[in-house]
């Protein structure tokens, strides 16, 4: 068990964690939350034993693990290398099994024998946990599900961008099995397929999670505790995080009934008691009311942290109808094709987003719009009367962080607006003294509120966002949604967030294989017209795809197809004909029996099992052979057509 007990820490003059106390078991799932600069990170660092508090103690067990935000992998390996580090402990004990077994072999001495024998099983044990038996089945499984394909699989660590660095840190962690992890933002740098499968994963699991994350729907589905952090203190129920804040709310208002029920008794106490003091026969009962009154124990009400960012996007009078249309446009970096042949426009005050796995094309699409980079092929015009205010997904790591926050926005600021500058700084919770910070010190959170109050600086009537809400805690990200609903102009928003995106958007574009596919609605629109609940379809590997075998399936019940071959007999059209048949009866078996052992593999449990890797060789020759089935039913089609 882990075990947190009389947590204390200041910064200054400002108490970040009061004598704060709890314990994790194993398979609890518990959601850590509180606003940005509560001390979330801060007490995981302390659990962790890097960091230290001012006072009291952690019990730690021995097989734990922490997700931090920094990269700790040698960037010389391959990735599929670097996932191999998490059984380095495998090795070791494959070793002293090894000595063990020699040593076995050349003694006679009963009680040594028992000794060794005794160790012995408790290092197969060991082994067993840590699934030395399926060690390499279990790295597939892990960074597949994670957004790795196989082709990356022998990139070097060093080539690949921070946010997939992080995700092969989070394999290694995952694939260490620990019996208790910590887990700081694991959705960051995670796309929706890689959050669903994530969030699967870890509900499987039986360690004690304790997680920070900014994703409500992903706390709402895998933690059955929340503890929030407020003011130093810790409220603590066994509830899932929305369920927690009704609670809260609830407990809030009752607090501050009972507060002022108990105030109220108290003044007319005090009134009886300067009434009777007045006359001498009530004199004792005075006395006797001021003593009831002196062992009465005040309730004191929680205060709320109300601070607020508030935003709100200035935007230009008039804006043309058509605000950007391509056609055909592609672009390739090098040999890599990212988008092929795309046709897209947004009119005026549409909300659109762009949604599909990481590397689909998603950013590229945003960045062309927004002219950061050109395109390889086809037409892309932005109207000469649209305003671009772009968010890009790096737009924190642009800063210099020599820089204060008001030299950073100041240097941005029109002479008209630099007045405002402070203003705007203090919407965004730079008040006073933060204003001095410097950007080095900034927490991720801080930095990219700061990039917001930047883009507020200039009229726009065409919003381009990628990833805006990486950091923001949920009051904020619920703050800037209300913000982005209420602006009078176009929006394109880049989100795995769920929760953020849904209500959001007019119109959802999916990305897939270079092309873009159109939804009216917001994101829970699009899954309706899919005709799945969740993205868990995305989270196989389909990533929105529709089936491929879709546009030429054959319909079941088909007309026999009448002879127009010239060139074959009647006993060759015969014979082709009967084979059509036979082919078309195979496909819907065959597509049948796909269906099934996709609702296997969605499974997280079944992974688990001794067999499955054999389950998975089936299922990737099963769909081979479906795709050789409509090779022949197209060859035989247009024989017979």
């Amino acid at each position: 068990m882990l075990l947190v007990k009389d947590i204390s820490l200041k910064f200054g003059d400002r108490t970040l964690l009061d004598r704060v106390s709890f314990a994790l078991r194993m398979g609890e799932k518990v959601a850590l939350i509180g606003r940005n600069g509560t001390g979330k990170s801060t007490i995981l660092k302390i659990i962790a034993g890097l960091a230290e508090a001012d006072a009291g103690s952690i019990d730690r067990p021995q097989n734990m693990a922490y997700l931090k935000q920094e990269i700790t992998i040698d960037p010389t390996l391959t990735v599929v290398e670097a996932a191999y580090t998490a059984f380095d402990r495998v090795q070791l004990i494959q070793q002293e099994i090894d000595q063990i077994t020699s040593k076995l072999e050349h003694t006679t001495d009963e009680d040594q024998i028992m000794e060794l024998s005794q160790k012995l099983s408790e290092l197969y044990t060991e082994l067993d946990h840590l699934g030395a038996s399926s060690i390499e089945g279990d790295i597939q499984k892990v960074l597949k599900g994670l957004g790795f394909d196989e082709e990356t699989f022998e990139k070097p660590v060093g080539e690949l961008s921070g946010g997939w660095q992080m995700r092969v840190e989070l394999a290694r962690l995952l694939l260490g099995r620990p019996d208790y992890l910590l887990l700081d933002e694991p959705t960051n740098h995670l796309d929706m397929p890689s959050i669903i499968w994530l969030e699967k994963y870890l509900k499987a699991s039986e360690a004690g999670i304790l997680l920070v994350s900014h994703d409500k729907r992903f706390l709402d589905e895998l933690t059955n505790r929340t503890i929030e952090i407020s003011l130093g203190r810790l409220y603590d129920m066994p509830l899932p995080y929305s369920k927690f804040k009704e609670e809260r709310q609830k407990l809030k208002e009752i607090q501050l009934a009972s507060a002022q029920n108990q105030q109220k008794n108290i003044e007319r106490t005090e009134k009886l008691i300067d009434r009777f003091r007045a006359k001498a026969s009530k004199a004792s009962m005075a006395k006797s009311l001021a003593k009831q009154l002196e062992k009465v124990e005040i309730i004191e009400v929680e205060e709320d942290d109300d601070s607020v960012m508030k935003v709100r996007f200035p935007v230009l009078d008039r804006s043309p109808r058509t605000m950007v249309q391509a056609e055909g446009l592609c672009k390739s970096y090098e040999v890599k094709e990212v988008l092929r042949e795309v046709d897209f426009e947004i009119e005026r005050n549409e909300k659109i987003a762009f949604v599909g796995q990481n590397g689909q094309g998603k950013s590229t699409l945003a960045k062309l719009i927004a002219g950061a980079i050109k395109p390889s092929g086809g037409s892309l015009e932005v109207n000469e009367k649209v305003m671009i205010g772009y968010y890009a997904q790096d737009q924190t790591e642009q800063f210099d962080t020599k820089k204060t926050v008001l030299q950073t926005i100041e240097e941005l600021a029109s002479p008209e607006i630099r007045p405002r500058v402070r203003g705007i700084l203090g919407a965004f919770l730079f008040s006073g003294e933060d204003s001095g910070k410097k950007v080095s010190v900034l927490s991720g959170g801080e930095r990219a509120r700061l990039a917001l109050a930047c883009m507020i600086l200039s009229h726009t009537n065409l919003l381009i966002m990628d990833e805006p809400t990486h950091h923001l805690d949920i009051q904020a990200k619920q703050r800037l949604k209300d913000s982005l609903m209420e602006y009078p102009g176009a929006l394109i928003i880049i989100s795995h967030d769920r929760d953020f995106l849904t209500g959001l958007t007019t119109r959802t574009i999916e990305f897939q294989d270079g092309r873009i596919k159109e939804y009216l609605g917001d994101i829970d629109e699009m899954l309706s017209r899919k005709g799945i609940e969740t993205l868990d379809a995305l989270a196989l590997g389909a990533a929105g795809k529709e089936n491929k075998s879709e546009d030429k399936k054959p319909n079941a019940g088909a007309k026999k197809i009448s002879q127009t071959n010239d060139g074959a007999s009647p006993q060759d059209i015969k014979m082709m004909q009967r084979r059509f048949n036979i082919v078309e009866k195979d496909i819907g078996l065959c597509e049948a029996d796909i269906q099934e052992r996709e609702k296997l593999l969605a499974d997280p449990d079944f992974y688990q099992s001794e067999g499955f890797q054999k389950e998975v060789d089936a299922y990737e020759a099963k769909k081979k052979e479906l795709e050789k089935l409509m090779e022949e039913w197209e060859s035989l089609a247009e024989k017979l057509g």
